[in-house]
């Protein structure tokens, strides 16, 4: 899409007789572009990467996330939407990375849900997903944003032939909520910066507004207004909520097991996502206890893309088994 440094709204003033709506190869257009300006803004997001671990890898977690949901999403046939959209979101759960990459899966994964209604239940259905994904969500997060979409879009439900309308108003909530990220925090040590998961999601909703609204200008939001020196995110002192970030596949559970086994690793740790399907499960947390945490989900089944980051060093150095 377009650059440019516009407004403090982040664009010009759209015409909607510009506007596209949303099918499946206008679909597709958005993922790639999606996938793009995360690409683009991966220094940006790491820099900006202090909650829950300012370990700087939330930019490179979503767009490992992102390129897996458009590998997924090229490999698909299929021309119905919903097809396309279950496939990106299939694609996102597997190739998910670090805890802002297993959420935003969860986000396509209800956007494929509600995308069959229609875009502001598309909307509404990703906020849902995320939400149900966090054990303990805070403000001024990803969650956060994808709220501000939903909430700014929810009396648009059966509208016909306004995507591109709904698109921009969603886009715009998430970009005021992303903002305001800065001024209320996940924790007061990320005061004045913006939170990176929140600044993804604007960033991928900014890329539906401008696929939709070739018109559209959308203004990056400046590195230099919003990130903290490095040493600052080096040095943040809030109490860890783990050494150890462990992440994990299983497959063939029933939603019994995975609730059993959520449950269960809940006592083991923080930031804990448990989410997916019988089909594939994808399992993240914080932990002072990475074995204990392998063996718990021995009781339900095989682990495995087991993937333990030594946390405390805030280097991402990987020990994988």
């Amino acid at each position: 899409g377009k650059r440019g440094f516009e407004p403090i709204e982040g664009c010009i003033q759209s015409n909607l007789a510009t506007m596209s709506e949303l099918d499946t190869p206008r679909f597709r257009a958005w993922l790639e572009r999606a996938w793009s300006e995360v690409s683009q803004s991966r220094a940006q997001l790491n820099a900006e990467n202090l909650y829950p671990v300012a370990d700087s890898d939330t930019g490179s977690n979503l767009e490992a996330t992102l390129e897996a949901a458009v590998t997924a999403m090229r490999a698909e046939d299929s021309e119905e939407l919903g097809d396309v959209a279950d496939a990106a979101a299939r694609g996102a759960l597997g190739g998910a990375q670090g805890n802002s990459g297993v959420i935003l899966s969860q986000i396509f994964r209800g956007f494929a849900d509600g995308i069959r209604e229609g875009l502001p239940q598309a909307f509404a259905r990703a906020h849902e997903a995320a939400q149900k994904a966090v054990t303990n969500p805070k403000e001024g997060t990803i969650l956060s944003a994808a709220r501000a979409a939903r909430d700014a879009v929810a009396l648009r439900v059966g509208e016909i032939g306004r995507d591109g309308a709904v698109a921009l108003d969603a886009w715009r909530a998430a970009r005021a909520s992303t903002l305001d990220s800065a001024n209320n925090p996940p924790h007061q040590d990320a005061m004045g910066t913006i939170d990176a998961g929140a600044h993804g999601v604007e960033l991928i909703y900014g890329a539906l507004a401008s696929m939709l609204d070739p018109d559209l200008v959308i203004s990056q939001i400046p590195s230099s207004a919003n990130v903290k020196e490095r040493a600052h995110a080096s040095n943040v002192n809030h109490a860890s909520d783990g050494e150890f970030e462990v992440m994990f596949s299983m497959r063939d559970l029933n939603n019994d097991q995975i609730s059993k086994l959520q449950s269960e690793l809940t006592k083991l740790g923080e930031s804990l996502l448990v989410v997916g399907d019988s089909q594939l499960c994808k399992v993240h947390i914080h932990t002072d206890f990475p074995g204990e945490i392998i063996e718990v989900s021995t009781q339900y089944g095989k682990a495995s893309e087991i993937k333990i980051t030594h946390l405390a060093s805030s280097l991402g150095v990987d020990e994988k088994s």
